[in-house]
């Protein structure tokens, strides 16, 4: 959840590709506590920036610190 931007209703998040983020919008299904259901916009096993992103804009170099 720390991912989104946006309302729930306009979802977005910034997707890590390579070396900078995209942002992209994403479909949100159910939410459980801090966590959301992703039903379409992301794929498994792709990055999303959460923390930071108000510092971020479409193509913004980023450097990964915490895969965790």
């Amino acid at each position: 959840r720390a991912a989104l931007l946006g309302s729930i209703e306009n979802a977005q998040v910034y997707v890590v590709s390579g070396d900078s983020v995209m942002l992209r919008a994403i479909i949100i299904g159910r939410l459980f506590s801090n966590n959301v259901e992703v039903l379409n916009g992301i794929n498994e096993g792709e990055k999303v920036v959460a923390s930071g992103q108000i510092n971020l804009t479409e193509g913004a170099k980023v450097t990964i610190l915490n895969e965790n």
